[in-house]
């Protein structure tokens, strides 16, 4: 009887007796023994069920570290049964439960150590919260809490979808400071763009270099704003899952501060993306500017004024310049309807190229047996008129070839070419004058620009809508 009054309600009762008043006693107790055990048994079944229902796994121990309870989180984490808990495993046994299931990245020989530490955390009680990063690539952060009746409560949160929110989050910013970086190196060929078409007066129609700009500025610029939108996204996301997260009310203001700083980073990069949209958007109205007057004229003309203008230019502006030119123009090759001013600073273009990569060949050389060439000649084709200008210098290589008629593209150093040189050629030939353009090359050889004019150029272009 003294054992039922200390708690344990299961303890057999003593057989019934001949005296009444016994016998009463013994069947009182068996009454409120019963009775006992049913209400503990319905306080176990409510506490079960409310353990049940919360998210993270909780596993009670008692005193001797004998498992009291446990949720489904718990059993889910783990890989755990009802059945094979219900026999109340002490926490090595448990242990080595949860081994078998390979949530451990323990060698044998490391787990009889690892069990001791593990062991000692639990009996030891009060750890902080710790992260622990499973094989199958799961993130929890786990807790040891000493209960008052000296058992103990692990609890275990799922990290997992936070950190891969966070991850991303973190991609997210990456992706969008890269692209910010790209969008100010596109603004800075933009300024240096601007300042090549004062030098040159307008090489090409603002609508021709707009198209480019936009080509450069607009990709950047929607990854810019596209990628902030979803790092506001996924702040947000963030948040809402921290609310839900069990952590402790310090660690929850520092989230929400980052978080809020972030949110109004993200805010600003999208304000100042759309305004620098809204700035691009701007220029591709201006319509495209003209290019002086169209007339027929010596095509040789045109050529020769061209080298010669180039090759005083470069000889002033680099001391030792030095290359051998060579002319052959076709005394057939006639007059051709065209800019002349479009067409010598297209030749001058192509012609200082040719300069800059037999210098640049010529230096690398060392001067061991090689002498910087270029060569220009015409060719009577009828109704058409062939030009070519080649050297001898570095070449181009194909990965360059492919893409160097595109704006704002240059392989020379910053400061010494925009990228705009070739691509406005390619418009002044193409759409001011109907004509073709075509490069052939070998790196370390030779590289040689072929333009294809018809007689009446600048006519054709503009009856064809060109000009």
């Amino acid at each position: 009887m003294l054992s039922i009054a200390g708690g344990e309600l299961k303890t057999p009762l003593p057989p019934r007796s001949g005296n009444d008043e016994i016998t009463g006693m013994v069947d009182s107790l068996a009454v409120f023994r019963d009775t006992a055990v049913e209400v503990e048994e319905m306080s176990l079944r409510e506490r079960q069920v409310v353990l049940d229902t919360i998210e993270y796994g909780v596993l009670i121990l008692d005193v001797e570290l004998k498992v009291r309870m446990h949720n489904r989180a718990f059993r889910d984490l783990w890989g755990l049964s009802e059945d094979g808990l219900s026999t109340r495993p002490p926490f090595p046994d448990l242990l080595q439960a949860i081994r078998g299931h390979a949530f451990h990245s323990v060698s044998d020989p490391e787990w009889p150590a690892y069990a001791e530490r593990r062991l000692a955390e639990v009996q030891a009680g009060g750890a902080p919260p710790q992260e622990w990063l499973r094989p199958d690539g799961r993130v929890l952060q786990y807790q040891i809490t000493t209960l008052p009746d000296g058992g103990r409560m692990l609890t275990y949160f799922d990290l997992t979808h936070l950190k891969e929110i966070e991850t991303e989050l973190r991609l997210a910013k990456d992706q969008a400071e890269l692209r910010t970086r790209e969008l100010a190196q596109s603004l800075d060929n933009l300024r240096a763009a601007q300042d090549r078409l004062v030098q040159t007066e307008k090489l090409a129609s603002l609508g021709q270099l707009t198209a480019g700009i936009a080509h450069e500025i607009k990709n950047p610029l929607n990854f810019v704003n596209n990628f902030s939108a979803v790092s506001g996204d996924l702040v947000d996301e963030l948040r809402e899952t921290l609310d839900c997260a069990f952590i402790d009310a310090k660690l929850r203001a520092d989230v929400a501060e980052i978080t809020g700083m972030l949110k109004s980073n993200l805010e600003k990069i999208v304000h100042h993306g759309k305004r620098a949209d809204s700035i691009v958007r701007n220029m591709l109205l201006h319509s495209r500017e003209g290019s002086g007057e169209h007339r027929p004229i010596s095509i040789n003309a045109v050529v020769e004024e061209s080298l010669n203008l180039a090759y005083h230019g470069a000889r002033a502006e680099k001391k030792g310049f030095n290359v051998t030119l060579n002319k052959s123009l076709d005394p057939d090759a006639g007059e051709v309807d065209l800019y002349p001013q479009e067409m010598t600073r297209v030749l001058l273009n192509l012609i200082s190229n040719g300069f800059y990569a037999t210098t640049k060949r010529l230096s690398e050389a060392n001067g061991a047996g090689y002498e910087p060439m270029l060569s220009a000649s015409t060719r009577n084709l009828g109704d058409k008129v062939e030009i070519r200008i080649r050297d001898n210098g570095t070449g181009i290589p194909s990965e360059v070839k492919a893409k160097m008629f595109n704006p704002f593209f240059t392989t020379k150093p910053a400061g010494e070419g925009t990228g705009l040189g070739l691509s406005l050629s390619h418009d002044i030939i193409v759409k001011q004058h109907a004509g073709a353009i075509e490069v052939e090359t070998e790196p370390g050889a030779f590289t040689e620009f072929r333009i294809v004019l018809p007689r009446g150029a600048a006519s054709i272009a503009k009856i064809g809508g060109h000009a």
